[in-house]
């Protein structure tokens, strides 16, 4: 990728959704707690297995965040 971007995953406000966003142009400083807002596009699902070994689907979000 070309340009400044990053990677955050959030969870949605349904509280239940696990969300990857792959954020480009990201100049802005994001904390953790922050509200922010997410424009893009869904390319697909991914499959995360975490460190229990357990799977979990989080949507893919490539976009801008404001």
């Amino acid at each position: 990728m070309i340009g400044n971007f990053l990677e955050l995953v959030m969870l949605a406000s349904d509280g239940a959704t696990l969300v990857d966003c792959l954020v480009l142009n990201a100049g802005t400083n994001f904390g953790v707690g922050s509200a922010i807002t997410v424009y893009g596009y869904t390319p697909g699902v991914r499959y995360f297995q975490n460190a229990q070994g357990a799977v979990t689907a989080e949507l893919v979000l490539v976009g801008r965040a404001y």
